[in-house]
């Protein structure tokens, strides 16, 4: 049989790797411009802080292109033979993730799609779907010389399967009013632009420029330097290592949106938002109410492909589980921000949460392991002396995944310290068996599993029920899904499978 070739489609680069791919046009804009800077880094293995230059311009009289056009130039090395072809790739090659597994300039570029962003800037793409129209590529590696046009037209990457470079005169009427241009540039021409008038590209690109002085690129907007909102400063905490920085404040009516943003130490680029991944924080660092950047190193190669997440791997790793540490051990002083007093934030979940465990005893039975040498009152005031069972870390039979939620007291400053007391109570659910104790997560998050710790949001959590019953219910389904998902992971069903036989066996009917 003939080899079978796979094909590319205009309406698969249209909307799966533009306009579906980014949660707006602001989005998309940033992607072209990061791909910008990455344009002057010597070294595709690093991204060098301070160094690019970008220009963005509406030209509202292009010679050759309709409507609004959107030039996005950069003063880079422009596109060498090498770089056109990787340019034809979709997706980094094998030889790519061999030389760069965590992606070019420190993860600045992973996925190697995203010019296809550039398609989502354009309206008729974006709205009309129309695949005849698209964008362009104007580039030179030279200081003076013929100009490489790459056009990209989804109809047309469609018909051809690829995309047929061409040299122009520098003087060319394509070029529009880089007519002339001198020294290496690349530049990104979008017809039919998304943007309308400059006051918009800047209050989309602002709050996405890294923030410290000595991480800035230049960033020009219509002919004006466009700078960074500064950082907030009523909270400025680092780790005793320097690795991790916290910088935060209450947001007010000037903050783009609210919400805590985790930023690549290195690079200054800001990665993920918070309340996109708050059932991996401790309270309250995924609240809106709250505004800033947590500076962590080596996460803009853990960005995920929505460009405001974090990969899945990387949140269950150890290196995220320190960062977690460190956050915990400060959650306090954000509190204080929003004037939490940690004694005023009692609710009817502790009497909720007493039912649940006896009558979880009743169904199960008493916990498999009954001395966990947990000092002190248990998670409900009761009293006890126990001892903790063994680590899952240590005990390969222990299927249950480790999540990312520690406690303040795990974070050591230098020498070790005694063991702390906790309050925690042993709880028994099917066949597994848990230290059940008060943790602070996220408001919208109740329960969390971390190897043999079933962490409960006894204070802050706002969304229970206010009649008893509704409480029982949504407090021991909370539970029961949250050891499912530590127990599954990476399958839902088997997860909900999990729960409704739990749930069969809570009523007697299984």
């Amino acid at each position: 049989m003939a080899m079978m070739r796979l094909r590319i489609t205009a309406e698969m680069i249209m909307s799966i790797l533009a306009s579906d791919l980014y949660i707006d046009p602001s989005w998309s804009l940033w992607e072209i411009v990061r791909n910008a800077i990455c344009a002057h880094m010597k070294n595709s293995k690093e991204w060098v802080p301070g160094v690019g230059h970008v220009e963005i311009y509406i030209d509202k009289e292009h010679p050759m292109l309709p409507g609004n056009t959107l030039v996005i130039l950069d003063h880079g090395r422009g596109f060498t033979k090498d770089d056109i072809e990787r340019f034809c790739h979709l997706g980094p090659s094998l030889e790519d993730l061999k030389n760069n597994p965590g992606g070019g300039n420190g993860g600045a570029s992973q996925k190697r799609i995203g010019r296809f962003a550039a398609l989502a800037l354009n309206s008729k793409c974006y709205h009309g779907k129309d695949p005849k129209s698209g964008f362009y590529v104007f580039t030179r590696t030279a200081d003076f010389g013929e100009v490489t046009i790459i056009p990209m037209i989804p109809a047309d990457i469609e018909r051809d399967q690829g995309m047929m470079p061409c040299r122009i005169d520098p003087n060319a009427n394509e070029l529009g009013f880089l007519k002339g241009i001198r020294g290496s540039f690349t530049a990104i021409v979008i017809p039919n632009s998304m943007y309308s008038s400059y006051e918009e590209i800047r209050h989309d690109l602002k709050w996405r420029l890294p923030r410290k002085k000595d991480q800035a690129f230049k960033m020009v907007v219509g002919g004006e330097k466009l700078l960074p909102p500064p950082l907030a400063s009523r909270v400025n905490i680092a780790s005793p290592d320097n690795s991790i920085e916290i910088h935060a404040d209450r947001a007010s009516d000037t903050d783009e949106d609210g919400g805590i943003w985790f930023a690549d130490k290195q690079s200054g680029l800001r990665v993920a938002k918070a309340k996109f991944i708050s059932a991996a924080l401790p309270h309250p660092y995924g609240v809106s109410e709250l505004v800033g950047d947590i500076f962590v190193p080596n996460i803009l190669s853990n960005q995920d492909t929505s460009r405001f997440s974090l990969t899945g791997r990387y949140l269950r790793g150890k290196d995220w589980k320190r960062v977690v540490k460190f956050l915990h051990s400060q959650s306090d002083k954000l509190r204080a921000i929003l004037g939490e007093d940690e004694d005023s934030r009692n609710s009817p979940i502790k009497e909720t949460l007493s039912g649940v465990s006896s009558f979880f005893t009743r169904v199960w039975g008493k916990p498999d392991v009954e001395d966990f040498g947990w000092d002190g009152a248990d998670a409900f005031g009761r009293g006890g002396k126990t001892k903790p069972p063994k680590d899952p870390a240590e005990d390969p039979d222990d299927k249950i995944r480790k999540k990312p939620i520690t406690r303040s007291g795990d974070v050591k400053t230098g020498g070790e310290k005694p063991p702390q007391k906790h309050r925690g109570s042993a709880i028994k659910i099917g066949d597994h068996t848990f230290i059940m104790a008060p943790n602070g997560l996220d408001a919208r998050t109740f329960a969390q599993v971390e190897g043999n710790k079933l962490w409960v949001n006894e204070r802050g959590y706002q969304l229970l029920p206010p009649r008893k019953e509704a409480r029982d219910e949504h407090v021991m389904n909370a539970i029961l899904s949250a050891v499912a998902q530590s127990l599954y992971p990476d399958s839902v069903s088997y997860a909900l499978q999990w729960v409704g036989d739990r749930r069969l066996e809570l009523l007697g009917k299984k």
